[in-house]
C-alpha cells in the first residue's frame, strides 16, 4: 500500500461531503409527523385497524377527544425491540 500525501484542499472536500449528507439524512427527517392518528399508523406499519388496536398497549398512545395519537419514535422502538432475528 503506498503511501498518498492528503492535502488541505482533500480535508476541506471530505469535509463538504459529510456536511451535505447530514444535512440530506436530518431533512429527511422534517418530513415526517411526530404524532400520528390510527389510520396513518395503520398505513404505516401495512395493519389492519383492529391489529392497531390490539397493539395499543404497547404504544401507549395519547387521547384526545376521543382520537388516539401515536408518537412515530415509540412506534419505531416497540417495532425495533418486538424484532424477530432469524438464522
Amino acid at each position: 500500500m503506498e503511501n498518498i500525501p492528503i492535502t488541505k484542499k482533500d480535508l476541506d472536500r471530505f469535509k463538504f461531503e459529510i456536511i451535505e449528507i447530514i444535512k440530506k439524512l436530518s431533512g429527511e427527517n422534517h418530513n415526517l409527523k411526530r404524532w400520528l392518528k390510527s389510520k396513518e399508523v395503520c398505513e404505516l406499519l401495512g395493519i389492519s385497524v383492529n391489529t392497531l388496536k390490539a397493539m395499543r398497549v404497547d404504544f401507549n398512545p395519547s387521547l384526545i377527544m376521543g382520537t388516539y395519537y401515536y408518537d412515530y419514535d415509540t412506534i419505531v422502538n416497540v417495532m425495533e425491540q418486538k424484532r424477530v432475528v432469524t438464522d
